[in-house]
């Protein structure tokens, strides 16, 4: 081969290798920033979590009204949900 085809030869193997090294780096840095993403996901779902927690214990609900009873009836006894 002459002169020119292996430097042409040598040359295209260089940028092939770099390629693939950039290839490498790019699926290196994907799975380096989808880890982290799922890391922050569930970060945020956990506080998420936590503050409904709270915010549940801090309301309070309040019974609604009950209807007063027509005349001549007697009131309808209350029934009483067990906590849970």
């Amino acid at each position: 081969m002459s002169d020119k085809m292996e430097e042409r030869t040598r040359i295209s193997a260089v940028r092939r290798v770099r390629a693939e090294q950039a290839s490498r780096d790019a699926e290196l840095a994907r799975s380096e920033y989808d880890a982290q993403s799922a890391a922050v996901d569930e970060r945020t779902a956990r506080l998420r979590v936590q503050r409904l927690q709270r915010e549940a214990a801090t309301v309070k609900i309040e019974p609604k009204p009950r209807p007063a009873p027509k005349p001549g009836q007697r009131p309808k006894p209350r029934r009483v949900r067990p906590r849970g």
